[in-house]
């Protein structure tokens, strides 16, 4: 268990069967926890938007997954969070992150379309071209309506509804609204694994990081692969151990 003291340091319990109760005092690194905190909370909700819309998808996964997905996006690479480029995901020196379980994917999609957003509003706002992002790569919040629809039904869904000049679906004149299919797929901004179940992800990570081990990459890239629980029982994970 995991107590926060008040201080900048938490406490934490390990327990064992044959030695008792172990305690120890771990130091806590500052980070601005007040906006980790808020973006999780806008990224839980967005993803039962989701849901909402399309009236299909995971939400225990997602959900249980939002801290940890949140802060490795955020927190930045000298606190043991992703080194990457929003902009240019796919960049080869990026950090590799991994959804083991791809049906998780709507956390993912809700944290990347509200960094999309900001990104988007900065650089209205500012004009600077540090705050662009392609469209094209990135994901903005009429994604939403996207989720576990295909592309023909999209092509026509705002007409079909009467909505194509509403203010509030502007943003589809872009370059429509993505399709996301409610499964990790590699072409998804961050993610590096094509998967669904549980597990998918696990064998992978293990082989991209002997692949960089192999070509000399040095041990500051990150592979992170992201399971929930009793998902370390799945075929996947046993080829890796």
């Amino acid at each position: 268990m995991v107590a926060t003291n008040g201080s900048s340091t938490a406490t934490v319990n390990t327990l064992s069967i044959s030695h008792g109760l172990n305690r120890r005092e771990v130091e806590l690194p500052d980070y601005d926890r007040e906006r980790i905190e808020d973006v999780g909370f806008l990224t839980a909700m967005t993803l039962v938007l989701l849901g909402n819309y399309a009236q299909t998808g995971h939400f225990g996964g997602p959900l249980a997954y939002t801290p940890y997905t949140v802060a490795s996006h955020l927190i930045g690479p000298d606190l043991g969070g992703l080194r990457y480029d929003y902009r240019r995901p796919k960049h080869p020196y990026s950090d590799r992150f991994m959804l083991a379980g791809g049906h998780n994917a709507p956390v993912t999609y809700a944290l990347w379309m509200i960094l999309g957003e900001a990104l988007a509003r900065k650089h209205a706002a500012t004009g600077d071209d540090r705050y662009y992002a392609d469209p094209d790569t990135s994901m903005l919040s009429i994604d939403a309506l996207g989720f576990r629809r295909g592309r023909g039904a999209l092509d026509t869904i705002l007409q079909d509804n009467n909505l194509q000049d509403h203010p509030l679906m502007a943003q589809a004149a872009i370059r429509g609204i993505r399709s996301l299919a409610g499964h990790s797929e590699t072409t998804d901004l961050t993610n590096d694994v094509n998967g669904g179940p549980s597990g998918i992800g696990i064998a992978t990570s293990a082989g991209k990081a002997a692949f960089w081990d192999i070509v000399g990459a040095p041990d500051s890239l990150k592979i992170m692969a992201i399971e929930g629980e009793f998902a370390m029982t799945s075929g996947h994970s046993q080829e890796m151990k």
